[in-house]
């Protein structure tokens, strides 16, 4: 059984969406379950996520920048959840998207 490339392409882009949204979803959830719990709320930045992959980010967010890295600061400073949820979408669409024209 053969599949075509917009088949394939299609399939990888369903998946992206649907790895993407679990995610940024299960990251939510655990901070509700945490608000509800402790009463408190656990702000999960982008910066964090990727200390804890042990890419770290500190350089950049200490240091006074211009222009391309005032953006990324902002980036690092935004909650996972949501650069997770928007990236995914993003990509997830386009793929599917430019599956269908082939």
């Amino acid at each position: 059984m053969t599949h075509t490339f917009s088949e394939v392409t299609s399939l990888i882009g369903s998946i992206i969406l649907v790895i993407g949204f679990y995610t940024a979803y299960i990251t939510l959830g655990y901070q509700a379950y945490y608000w509800l719990r402790y009463e408190e709320w656990v702000s999960i930045p982008l910066s964090k996520v990727l200390n804890i992959f042990n890419i770290h980010s500190d350089r950049v967010l200490n240091t006074d920048g211009k222009g391309a890295q005032d953006i990324l600061i902002w980036l690092l400073q935004q909650p996972f959840s949501a650069v997770i949820f928007i990236t995914t979408l993003l990509m997830g669409s386009i793929i599917v998207y430019l599956s269908e024209d082939f």
